[in-house]
């Protein structure tokens, strides 16, 4: 694969973001560390950009063709997505027990 070149705008965003990360991290970042994060919170946002504009039956489709393509992989996230789910509901569900109660 050849080595993707970046342009001197590239590098300046990538310096320009160190102070973010370092303000918020509490440590420094070096130019790599920064260009993945900035590489992969943009590919999540733009994901995020179109799996808003879909509509719940494309979205329901999308999974269903992914399935077909690689059922083991969604069978796995479905079951931990799930999981998740439930153990989050019963945090939820916990209700302090204030007083005498049972």
């Amino acid at each position: 694969m050849d080595a993707l070149q970046l342009t001197a705008e590239h590098r300046r965003r990538i310096r320009a973001f160190a102070p973010i990360y370092r303000s918020v991290m509490n440590e420094d970042a070096d130019e790599q560390t920064c260009l993945d994060l900035l590489i992969e919170r943009g590919f999540r946002s733009v994901l995020g950009d179109f799996l808003k504009s879909a509509d719940q039956a494309t979205l329901i489709e999308s999974i269903q063709q992914l399935a077909g393509r690689d059922p083991e992989f969604v069978g796995r996230y479905m079951a931990d997505m799930l999981g998740l789910g439930n153990d989050i509901n019963r945090q939820e569900n916990k209700q302090p027990r204030i007083g005498f109660s049972g």
